[in-house]
């Protein structure tokens, strides 16, 4: 698998997530309730074959940073 984890911060808040570099348009891959990036992994890799391709884990999930205090939408990174 040629798909490499990359932690971004923003605003202070550290997200997790994986990323394949592709030649096209940046792709952002979203888990669902209960999961993390890690189940995204194998489409983030066959899709980073054509996309820029990112798999991040939503805070409190994965490997991201827990928020001190539940996030509204405008608030998700």
């Amino acid at each position: 698998m040629r798909v490499d984890r990359r932690d971004l911060v923003v605003d202070g808040f550290t997200v997790a997530g994986h990323r394949r570099r592709g030649p096209g348009g940046a792709v952002v891959c979203v888990h669902g309730a209960g999961v993390s990036s890690r189940e995204l992994l194998p489409f983030v890799d066959a899709l980073g074959e054509r996309h820029d391709t990112w798999a991040v884990d939503l805070p409190g999930f994965g490997a991201s940073a827990k928020p001190s205090r539940p996030l509204t939408l405008p608030a998700l990174p």
